[in-house]
């Protein structure tokens, strides 16, 4: 189990378009090659998830080895997901995704309503979450102090697929995404042609 990804997303209060300013990486571990791609598809379950988010609420989502986690803001239009390779502990990636709108709000306050592109913001307080929760043995002490389980329900889906039905078709919006190149599209229409594992994307 390993962070890889902190992501933000928010939306713009005039054209209400949805930006993700907030991207950082720890991804090593992915081959350098596949690097670009992972995170381009990360960046398409952020943009097309989000607006079927409900605020105050929190997500768990499997992708083949991947676990995303998502929470969002109670009174923003503003969501934070983690991706992490494996399982990973959820009282101690909720409690790292609570630090994380911490930071982004104690910088950008209300100011994100008015960002208009996905130009990548640095907040170091998020920086340094990524490196403190890279591994939760890192932080587990951090977490032994709680004395429960946060009461929000963490609504758990089968795969991506769940997460993005409410927004459309997957291939539409696979079609219309900024965030997969050409041959990542070609690939999926190819996947939904035959019934092979080693070709599926999502």
């Amino acid at each position: 189990m390993k962070l890889i990804a902190i992501l933000c997303a928010c939306k713009n209060s005039t054209d209400k378009q949805v930006y993700i300013p907030i991207r950082e990486y720890e991804d090593s571990s992915i081959s350098v090659f596949q690097r670009g791609k992972v995170r381009n598809l990360f960046k398409f379950i952020v943009s097309e998830s989000f607006v079927g988010i409900q605020k105050g609420t929190r997500h768990e989502v499997r992708h083949e080895d991947y676990h995303i986690y998502i929470l969002s803001s109670l009174t923003h239009d503003v969501v934070a997901y983690a991706f992490t390779q494996g399982e990973y502990p959820r009282r101690v990636i909720y409690k790292g995704l609570e630090k994380v709108l911490d930071g982004f709000f104690s910088q950008l306050a209300i100011g994100y309503q008015g960002i208009k592109s996905d130009e990548k913001i640095k907040i170091l307080a998020i920086q340094q979450i990524l490196k403190d929760y890279s591994d939760p043995a890192n932080v587990d002490q951090l977490t032994k102090v709680l004395n429960k389980v946060n009461e929000i329900q963490v609504i758990l889906h089968e795969d991506i697929q769940k997460l993005l039905e409410a927004q459309g078709d997957l291939g539409i919006l696979v079609e219309k995404s900024k965030y997969l190149d050409n041959a990542a599209k070609q690939l999926y229409k190819n996947s939904k042609k035959v019934d092979k594992n080693c070709c599926s994307i999502f």
